[in-house]
């Protein structure tokens, strides 16, 4: 226990530190480098383990322990929920989708967006946020599915490597990977937080406020409060971290899709369609998941595949943002301001810099080509004995 305090001691201290620094984007950025570099480190401990990255395949081939279809295309059918091999890829896929769509239009990444100095700052930090998070989750995904070589019946699965920092690795090593994953947690913690004191105050309630001091006091009162609670539910153990993620995710890919990107590419859609589409996303997708949930009469087996609860709440997302800007059109303040923010800046024109985000989008490709090829020739190809 001794080395899980001190990682929480070392991860609260970064934590504190970075944190009066100049603002959230240096403390982000520390945040990410403390967790990235805290798994680079810790993860040849693991492969090392059992048995090296090279026998890694081998070991889980021979590993009897190992979960039924957990090396196949379609994965672990079970641990999907589903019951078939259609329905394990449809996770696959759907899982894919939401969290496509939830980087897209989440308010952490848009509100990161903002502080930019340009379009091509985006794109350009957007490429590279892209394949940090293709390799690392690669990196991070070997390190855990090689903890079942080492330990294949635990309790938790979450907390593979958890439980890697306290038997695998050195002590210091183990320390700086808690260290690791609490600033992970911190960081966004701290980002959901903001967003929902200031979504509350700023959106949500329309209270007058006497002045800045009295919003911003505000919104650290809700922040506190949520916080709370989160802390009650995190001790009453409802749920994984997976789950959580998951289900949050869902809520938002379901609720503002449509209108976020709506708003972009149409100039139909009113203020009033948006609003609609996203109220009828959230208790489309909230309704359907508890009728399944909950088991009710047969949907169970109905609202599955396409008709899982998060396409329906993207449907209803869809046709009541029609519906509301037909009934409520777009007026001509809404249409002047999307114009507006439409505009290309003239210092954003130059030619040069289109040359540079080219660049940027030939490193995702290259990148992509590579992930693809390190995963047939380590997994599929000799999985299937092609080679």
């Amino acid at each position: 226990m001794n080395v899980f305090f001190l990682g929480v001691i070392v991860s609260i201290v970064v934590y504190l530190v970075v944190g009066l620094l100049a603002g959230r984007k240096v403390k982000d950025t520390m945040m990410f480098m403390v967790f990235i570099v805290a798994a680079i480190i810790a993860g040849p401990y693991i492969f090392n383990a059992q048995g090296g990255l090279g026998s890694l395949l081998e070991n889980l081939m021979n590993n009897p322990a190992a979960a039924e279809g957990l090396l196949d295309y379609h994965g672990n059918i079970p641990g999907t929920g589903a019951s078939d091999v259609f329905g394990a890829v449809m996770y696959a896929v759907t899982m894919g989708i939401i969290w496509f769509i939830t980087v897209g239009v989440s308010p952490w990444q848009a509100g990161r967006n903002l502080m930019a100095k340009n379009e091509h700052v985006i794109f350009r930090a957007g490429a590279v946020a892209a394949v940090c998070t293709t390799v690392f989750l690669l990196y991070v995904n070997l390190m855990s599915i090689s903890v079942i070589n080492l330990a294949p019946n635990l309790e938790d699965p979450q907390r593979v490597l958890i439980w890697a920092a306290f038997n695998v690795m050195p002590k210091l090593v183990g320390t700086l990977l808690l260290a690791g994953i609490m600033a992970a947690g911190l960081s966004s913690a701290s980002t959901f937080l903001s967003v929902v004191g200031f979504s509350v105050t700023s959106d949500i309630f329309p209270v007058e406020f006497k002045d800045e001091k009295h919003q911003l006091r505000t919104s650290r009162v809700i922040m506190l409060a949520v916080g709370i609670v989160s802390l009650i539910l995190a001790y009453l153990g409802l749920g994984g971290v997976r789950v959580i993620s998951w289900f949050a995710s869902t809520i938002i890919a379901a609720s503002w899709l449509v209108p976020g990107v709506g708003s972009i590419l149409s100039g139909k859609l009113s203020a009033t369609g948006a609003r609609w589409s996203m109220t009828a996303g959230f208790l489309g997708f909230i309704l359907s998941k508890c009728l399944v949930g909950f088991g009710a009469g047969p949907f169970h087996s109905i609202l599955i595949n396409f008709l899982d609860p998060f396409f329906i709440g993207l449907y209803l997302s869809l046709a009541f943002a029609v519906i509301g800007s037909k009934l409520r059109p777009v007026t001509p303040e809404e249409s002047a301001y999307r114009d507006k923010l439409l505009v290309l800046p003239q210092g954003e024109r130059a030619a040069r810099e289109y040359q540079i985000d080219r660049r940027y989008g030939w490193l995702l490709i290259v990148m992509g080509v590579l992930t693809t090829l390190f995963l047939l020739l380590t997994w599929a190809l000799p999985y299937n004995g092609l080679i």
